[in-house]
Formats: C-alpha cells, sequence, structure tokens
C-alpha cells in the first residue's frame, strides 16, 4: 500500500513539474516617455528565441514560463530586462514602463596638420604623388564598337569642289575646254592595255565613306592634316591600291592603322 501511495506521488510531482515548464501566453503593455510612440518596440524572449512587437497602444503578446528572460528594445529607448518570476506566469499579464535612450557618438580624435587658413599655403604644403600614367588614344584601344548611321546633318561630300579633285571656286576653263577637244577628237585607244585599277567613281565612294566618319577634327589632331589637304590625302590613299574591304565595320581598326601609316608619307611629300 505504501509503494502505491509513492507511485502515485512520484508521477504526481512529474506531471507538475512538467506543466510547470510548458510556457503559457501572456499579455503586455508597454510605457513610454511622453512624445514618444509606443509602437515598434521589439520584445524577445532569449531564452526560447522567439518574440514579438509591440502595437500602436504598446500591447504585445508573448509565450513565457518561469524564469525566462525577457528584453525590451527599440532604437530610441533604454534596453530592458525583464526575468519572468511566478506571479506573471500566474497572473498572464506584463506591463513594463521603458525609458529615453541617450545616443552617444564614438570619440573623435582631431589631429593638428599643421594648417594655417590661408588655401594657397596649405595647397602648397599638402603631399601629393605623381602618377605615371599610360598616354592612350582612341585608336590604341582595340575594343570599340564602332558604329555610324546616316542622319538628317549628314552631307554629301562633292569630291569635285575640293581642292586637288577638281573645280574650285568655280568652273576651270582649261579643263572645259579639254573635255570639247576630248569630244571632237576623240583620243586613240591603246591596244591592249589594262584598264585602271580606280576610278573617279571609286574615288568619290571612298571619300564619301571616310568623310562620313571622321570630321576635320580628326584629321587635323590624330593625322596632322589640315582641312585643305584632307581630299588631297584619300586621293593619296586611293592612288595607293585601297583595299576595299577596308570600309568594312569589322575592319575599323585596319582602316585607321593604314590611314596612320599613310598620313606619314604623305606629309613627307
Amino acid at each position: 500500500m505504501n509503494k502505491l501511495l509513492l507511485s502515485i506521488l512520484f508521477i504526481s510531482l512529474i506531471v507538475f513539474g512538467a506543466r510547470s515548464q510548458e510556457r503559457v501566453e501572456i499579455s503586455g503593455t508597454i510605457i513610454v516617455p511622453a512624445g514618444y510612440t509606443s509602437s515598434g518596440v521589439h520584445v524577445y524572449n532569449k531564452s526560447s528565441g522567439k518574440g514579438n512587437v509591440s502595437d500602436s497602444k504598446g500591447n504585445f503578446e508573448l509565450r513565457v514560463k518561469e524564469g525566462d528572460s525577457v528584453y525590451f528594445t527599440a532604437l530610441q529607448f533604454k534596453e530592458l530586462l525583464v526575468v519572468i518570476d511566478g506571479g506573471i506566469v500566474e497572473k498572464g499579464r506584463l506591463v513594463v514602463e521603458i525609458f529615453e535612450g541617450v545616443n552617444t557618438l564614438p570619440e573623435v580624435v582631431v589631429r593638428p596638420h599643421d594648417l594655417t587658413g590661408s588655401l594657397d599655403i596649405d595647397a602648397k604644403n599638402i603631399k601629393t604623388e605623381i602618377l605615371d600614367l599610360p598616354a592612350m588614344t582612341a585608336f590604341s584601344i582595340n575594343d570599340y564598337d564602332w558604329e555610324w548611321r546616316p542622319d538628317g546633318q549628314t552631307a554629301v561630300t562633292n569630291s569635285a569642289m575640293n581642292p586637288g579633285a577638281g573645280m574650285v571656286n568655280g568652273a576651270d576653263p582649261l579643263a572645259i575646254l579639254s573635255g570639247i577637244i576630248g569630244v571632237i577628237l576623240p583620243p586613240k585607244k591603246a591596244k591592249n592595255k589594262p584598264p585602271s585599277p580606280r576610278t573617279q567613281i571609286g574615288l568619290i565612294k571612298l571619300e564619301r565613306e571616310i568623310r562620313s566618319r571622321y570630321d576635320d577634327e580628326f584629321f587635323m589632331e590624330q593625322l596632322q592634316i589640315p582641312p585643305s589637304k584632307i581630299a588631297d590625302f584619300i586621293a593619296f590613299l586611293e592612288n595607293g591600291n585601297f583595299p576595299d574591304d577596308l570600309l568594312n565595320k569589322e575592319r575599323e581598326m585596319d582602316l585607321l592603322q593604314l590611314m596612320f601609316n599613310r598620313s606619314e608619307e604623305f606629309l613627307k611629300q
């Protein structure tokens, strides 16, 4: 009989202990100083690893048990720690008051730099380093994606009106007279003479393509060719058996390389 009573008592203690370890849900309210809102305060039960946030009235709900550590934190308030006791668990209610926090900045050390207050003098005293940067041009960069599209501002260049390529400032009487004589007395055709590798139409096409891509500043700054000599330079390129495939988009860099090389020869004339 005594053994039976001891067994019942032991089982009762185990059940009671297990129940006492179960967390129960309590409700709470947070009181804040005047002028502050009580919403958004974090309520965190460090013992269980779970938490909640207070509403606009400062109310919250949280599951706790006796001995749990509950933290109340917010950016504008001091942190508050509450250890749950049996009375809080029994009542199921917790009211806390938190206070305004003081935010402090880390210490800043201002060191003297022998400044005089004069910008001219202080600027000279500041140590600087001269960097040896490589000099690069657009021509030296090989990964440009060149693209050109004609628009309303694109002018058609008439090579006949450029210096060295035809009429300048009006008609050329000698050229007109030579043309009339050529019609009346056409020259005899040479037998078995191979055709000229280039025609005037080819020169016009070449000049139109190059002038549409590069303006006068490019010729002056990169090739040292004045605007009055640009047409002559393009004709110089044409007379040197200019490869037509250099006008293709994918050979843009080869075209620039050829122009740089031939410009040196042209300027030496």
